[in-house]
């Protein structure tokens, strides 16, 4: 027969693991600064030579709505299978 003992719980340990998860935790959710500031995301609409998002701007059209290519700029590119 296996008898299991239990001992009695450490207050003050658990206290100060606590204070430690909770201090790690807090650490490492402050805020950080991005390169881009909000009032530029939202008005990036007038930036049309800048995705600052993923999809060009928060419409998400994901196409440029610039009217002219540089020609130079566009004999760099690689060439795309779509």
């Amino acid at each position: 027969m296996v008898r299991i003992v239990q001992e009695p719980c450490n207050y003050a340990k658990a206290a100060g693991w606590i204070f430690a998860v909770s201090f790690l935790a807090g650490f490492l959710a402050r805020p950080t600064h991005g390169q881009v500031t909000f009032d530029r995301l939202v008005n990036s609409d007038k930036e049309p030579s800048n995705w600052l998002t993923y999809s060009g701007d928060y419409s998400g059209k994901r196409f440029s709505s610039l009217d002219r290519v540089q020609l130079r700029a566009a004999a760099l590119q690689p060439p795309i299978a779509v």
